[in-house]
Parts: structure tokens; sequence; C-alpha cells
């Protein structure tokens, strides 16, 4: 009786120092790194100051952590080069050099970062990009000139979009990686410095012809 008193006792014990001890060294570290990531999330998304959110800021900050979950994937997606489902040493250090190049491109007034002017005037460039690439399609597509594309002017639109991605896709894996776009992107403009060259000689030659012409007739 004494026995399983004291024992009692003991466990007892032993499970309040348990939890009232404090956490471990890693575990405080992830506790403390999670609560600034919290505060850092309040701070930012409390648009009125009051110290919490409300329905529309929780709603925005919602929509911000799935915009970003949309980001990560559509980088794990076009920087995997071996097709395993994540990103190794080499493909995380090709997904940082992309995005150091992107910040350096986007930061306009050289401060190290991308404000939000820059990711405004960013965003319109390639949102006018996107348009003019649509206007393009539907003018090249569009057979009976009626200013939109029906259904078969759009399937001839997929059809040769997906006869593009055949094209460039040299390893055959589906899908245009990286290394395929920039491997286009170059061959695209050195067939257009060809194209320059061409009408520079054409032009030379053109030149050269109405000079010979000329000194003719001044000699008869």
């Amino acid at each position: 009786m004494l026995t399983t008193r004291i024992s009692s006792y003991l466990c007892a014990a032993v499970a309040a120092v348990l939890l009232t001890a404090p956490p471990v060294d890693a575990q405080s570290g992830d506790g403390e790194t999670k609560r600034k990531n919290r505060s850092e999330l309040r701070e930012k998304f409390d648009r009125n100051d009051d110290g919490k959110l409300d329905r529309k800021e929780r709603r925005a900050l919602r929509k911000s952590i799935t915009k970003s979950k949309i980001k990560r994937g559509i980088a794990r997606k076009k920087f995997d080069a071996n097709g395993d489902g994540k990103l190794d040493s080499g493909e995380r250090s090709s997904l940082q050099e992309a995005r150091k190049s992107r910040r350096e491109r986007l930061d306009r007034n050289d401060d190290g970062k991308v404000g939000p002017r820059e990711r405004a005037r960013a965003k319109a460039k390639r949102f006018a990009k996107g348009k003019k690439a649509r206007r393009a399609a539907r003018k090249k597509f569009d057979e009976n000139s009626d200013g939109k594309l029906d259904s078969n002017e759009r399937g001839n639109l997929r059809d040769a979009r997906k006869s593009s991605k055949e094209r460039l896709d040299r390893n055959n894996d589906g899908r245009v990686g990286p290394r395929e776009r920039a491997h286009a992107r170059a061959k695209r403009l050195e067939t257009r410095k060809e194209r320059l060259e061409q009408r520079r000689e054409r032009r030379g030659d053109r030149r050269t012809d109405r000079r010979t012409d000329r000194r003719n007739d001044r000699g008869s």
C-alpha cells in the first residue's frame, strides 16, 4: 500500500516536472521562428493597425499564402530538371540564380529589393506582353477575320502550340524547361541576326546598284 502511494507520488512529480520544463533548444528555436513569422504576417496584413486580423485581412492572408504555394509549385515544376518531384542542390542553385537575376532586372532604383511600384510596373509590362501575344495569335489564326477565334480556330491554335512544344522539348520529358527555353531564345536571336545581316547586304547591293546607275547616267 505504501509503495503504491510512493510510486503514484513519484509519477505525479515527474509529470509536473515534464509539463513545466522548458523545451529543448531546437523546439524553442522553432517556436521562436514561428512566433516571429506570425508577428511579421500580422504586421504585414493588419491594415487598420488594431493588433489583430479581421475577416478581410484574414482573407487577404489566405490568398497570399495560396499564391505563394502556387508560385513554389510552378518554380518546382520549372526547375526540376530530372523530374523527380523535388529540387536537389543544383536545381535549387539554378532557382536562386534565376530569382537573383530577376530581382536585379526589376530593381530600377538599385536599393537591393523590389518595391511595390517596381512590382506594379513589372506586372503591367507582363500583362501588356501577354495581351500583345494574344492579339498576334488572334490575328494569325483568325481565318474569317471576325475579330475572334471560333472553335476550329482555337483548335488550330492549340495544335500549333502543341507542335511548338514538341519542337522545343529536346529531352522528350513532356515539358519545356528553362534550358530548352534559353536554347530556343538563343536560336531565335541568332536567326534574327542573320536576317538583319541579309537585309543589310541587300540594302548595300541596292545602294551600289543605284550609285552605278547614277554614274552611268552622268557618263552618258
